[in-house]
């Protein structure tokens, strides 16, 4: 398919062309996390959404032990730069969610849990990542879905800037953060 082609190219393109504000990408590394990473991980996470800490090492490594024994259905990612994590997120196809906490979603490959330091954000961390995880679906599927909190302005701007189109405004996701879990949800087309 040629379009699937050209969009993969156009990603890896971009990737290869992104510019971090103020780092050398000789220094930037993403790689699959591990068990090991899930302390700084948790950090990134306490940051972001400030529950207890020893409740999210918990979680967090409860998930990438999860993650890394479902390779086909899901991965997580790490950002270092100077082997510190910065950011963290994951793919995850439909198949690994817990339908009963998921209404209205399609099935296919979903970008989760951006997470960047705060001190990293507004610097091209998070859209480097998402490249990343758009180049990554791309060899599996011909799009890729994101859902957000409908007040999550910098995550949609960031994705709308890379091109995802708002395909449902009314998702909802038990458990979420969303206001009475509703968000809404976007599409990639490769």
């Amino acid at each position: 398919n040629p379009i699937y082609v050209r969009y993969s190219e156009m990603i890896i393109s971009a990737l290869l062309n992104h510019k971090i504000s103020g780092y050398n990408k000789k220094n930037i590394i993403i790689r699959e996390a591990n068990t090991n990473d899930a302390q700084e991980v948790s950090r990134i996470v306490y940051e972001r959404n400030g529950n207890p800490l020893d409740e999210i090492i918990d979680i967090v490594l409860t998930d990438i032990e999860t993650i890394r024994s479902n390779k086909k259905k899901a991965i997580a990612l790490v950002i270092c730069i100077n082997q510190k994590i910065i950011a963290f997120s994951k793919c995850i196809h439909s198949e690994y969610f817990k339908r009963s906490n998921y209404t209205n979603l399609p099935k296919g490959w979903y970008l989760c849990d951006l997470k960047v330091m705060e001190k990293y954000r507004t610097n091209g961390i998070g859209k480097l990542l998402t490249l990343y995880r758009l180049n990554w679906i791309s060899r599996r599927a011909n799009k890729a879905f994101y859902y957000s909190n409908i007040e999550n302005k910098a995550s949609i701007n960031l994705h709308t800037s890379i091109g995802f189109k708002k395909v449902n405004h009314s998702i909802r996701v038990l458990g979420s953060c969303y206001s009475n879990n509703i968000g809404s949800l976007y599409e990639f087309k490769f």
